[in-house]
């Protein structure tokens, strides 16, 4: 990093980083708010996977890698957060910085923009399509435990199309959220105007951890296979090496934390550090507590993907759910 143009401006002095921010917006989102969109911007339906991580590794290495990527993210983000105040007070651009334009600026000419372009395109291209593809994905089945659950199983002929014909559902599924959903919600000319679909998202990673605790405290019967082994402090399996990017990438925000910096009603540098550290320390826990209670209900055996491994019922249809509100509020944050 030290070649980048903005960085090489970098005072060696962190503190020397000015204490409140002369271009501060009276009608910019508040600290809870902005908690509330770097949360969002954070947590996806990557949260699945952490049982299983926690299975691969053990308990206290995947304690040890949890908080190792926490530590690294808050160092990287340390680091973001200097480079746009930087670029702000150097270039006049009152409180307007985005990544593209940090990215930008580290890469000059005609030729570092086109590059710059590309690969901000493809990233945003590549999140969009995976998440309409876990919201087509989950919304069949949650149609599908919803009418068995509810009782209308018998009209299963005129609901085919959330019921028997899967695929076709799926593409059906994905248009009608995209156009109805995502589309009027990537309109909005501002990262505190996603503040009720983020809190919508929060609270879906609130009702996984809710189930969750409701699995591993026997309050609802998990069904656990009974061939599975038991927590371990240490137990490094064949595939753990491989779980480690997610231990790191599930704190990524690099992307979102320039634009809800500059939409933030109090952008000084120790406001700004301490809202990214709340964020990633719940972040962290949110984390902790899911991977330690997939971990503890189904063991050694529980799935990549924890959704398959919940048994069928109300439990786990509010589960998949959750999951899609998470989705929907992530969303417009990478458009």
């Amino acid at each position: 990093r030290g070649g980048d143009p903005i960085c090489k401006t970098m005072p060696a002095d962190y503190g020397t980083l000015p204490e409140s921010d002369p271009t501060s917006r009276t009608d910019g989102a508040a600290f809870s708010a902005s908690v509330i969109n770097l949360l969002k911007a954070i947590i996806g339906s990557g949260i699945l996977a952490f049982p299983y991580c926690f299975a691969q590794v053990g308990l206290l290495p995947a304690l040890i890698l949890l908080f190792g990527g926490a530590l690294l993210q808050a160092y990287t983000a340390d680091l973001l957060v200097q480079c746009v105040q930087i670029m702000r007070d150097k270039d006049d651009l009152n409180g307007s910085v985005s990544f593209k334009s940090l990215a930008e600026n580290s890469l000059p000419g005609e030729h570092g923009k086109m590059v710059i372009e590309a690969i901000v395109g493809v990233f945003t291209l590549g999140c969009s399509i995976s998440y309409l593809v876990v919201m087509g994905d989950l919304m069949p089945q949650i149609a599908e435990d919803a009418i068995a659950l509810f009782g209308f199983k018998e009209k299963k002929e005129s609901l085919s199309i959330i019921w028997e014909e899967r695929s076709g559902a799926e593409a059906t599924w994905i248009v009608f959220l995209a156009l109805c959903i995502g589309f009027p919600l990537c309109c909005l000319k501002s990262v505190k105007s996603l503040q009720f679909t983020s809190m919508l998202g929060n609270f879906g990673i609130g009702a996984i951890v809710v189930i969750l605790i409701l699995y591993a405290t026997n309050v609802i019967d998990a069904h656990p296979d009974p061939t599975t082994e038991p927590m371990e402090m240490f137990a490094m399996t064949a595939s753990g090496v491989r779980v480690f990017s997610i231990f790191i990438f599930g704190f990524s925000c690099n992307q979102s934390l320039p634009g809800i910096i500059t939409e933030m009603k109090d952008s000084s540098y120790p406001t700004v550090r301490a809202m990214v550290n709340v964020s990633l320390a719940i972040t962290a826990l949110v984390y902790l507590l899911i991977g330690s209670m997939g971990y503890m209900v189904y063991g050694s055996l529980v799935n990549a993907d924890l959704l398959q491994s919940l048994p069928l019922g109300l439990a786990a249809c509010l589960a998949r759910l959750a999951i899609v509100l998470n989705v929907i509020g992530s969303f417009p944050l990478y458009q």
